[in-house]
């Protein structure tokens, strides 16, 4: 994300604040990522606003943000958030790319769509209220394969899975964390969080000896989403042995 797209956020955010106060009621923004929400909450914070998040189950990625007055924080299901779930044949196989690829076909705008959770049989896509209904009447097939669409409630079941990546570091640095993570060399993984490539928490970290802890959520551009599950002690030259896992 750049300064713009950055400053955008903090804009969007200032306003529907403003917004919230003028009309006493309840703002929300589109379907916004990690980045973005963290970005939101900055601001947020900074004016004293009274916010919260959603993205249509508790582990979601991307999520709508609700500025809301203090004294009133709206439930979940006054989110603009439906579930659409896709069904075919367990035979077949959809990925996350095919169905992102084929919502983006019926001309929605990306900030419309939320997570997508595919798996054996179905997938559970979350999506602006407001396209649902598009959704449902329009996508009838996903390559060759064949879908029904329709609303449904979400029915749980999400499991994140993970790729181990066992080893060991010099010390909880950025850059250290990030060349395991990466298989990168230290000098590459420190160019990389200097240009901005890398976020911790969803906000860009620039200074490769920033320290880490553990269950600290980053990313690295091209590389994946990762997240620092373990500090498990040292070796007898003082490294530390650590585990990171890899989002699938």
């Amino acid at each position: 994300m750049n300064r713009e797209d950055a400053g955008w956020i903090a804009a969007r955010a200032e306003d529907l604040l403003e917004a919230c106060g003028r009309s006493g009621a309840p703002r929300f923004t589109a379907f916004l990522t990690e980045e973005e929400c963290a970005l939101a909450r900055q601001t947020l914070e900074r004016l004293q606003g009274s916010f919260d998040f959603w993205g249509g189950y508790p582990e979601a990625q991307r999520r709508i943000v609700c500025v809301h007055p203090p004294e009133y924080a709206p439930e979940y299901q006054a989110y603009p958030i439906a579930c659409v779930h896709l069904t075919y044949r367990r035979a077949d196989t959809l990925t996350h790319r095919d169905v992102l690829g084929a919502l983006m076909h019926l001309q929605l705008r990306r900030d419309a769509i939320g997570d997508i959770l595919p798996r054996e049989g179905l997938t559970q896509v979350f999506v602006h209220k407001p396209v649902a209904q598009l959704v449902c009447e329009e996508l009838h097939k996903i390559g060759r394969v064949g879908i029904r669409a329709e609303l449904a409630p979400y029915t749980g079941g999400f499991v994140q899975e993970f790729e181990q990546i066992p080893g060991t570091v010099a010390s909880l640095r950025l850059d250290a964390v990030v060349s395991l993570a990466t298989r990168l060399s230290r000098e590459k993984s420190a160019l990389l969080i200097r240009s901005g490539q890398v976020t911790v928490g969803g906000l860009p970290v620039l200074t490769p000896s920033a320290q880490v802890g553990q269950d600290a959520v980053f990313s690295a551009r091209g590389f994946g989403k990762f997240r620092l599950a373990q500090v498990s002690g040292t070796t007898k030259k003082g490294r530390l042995h650590i585990t990171v896992e890899k989002y699938k």
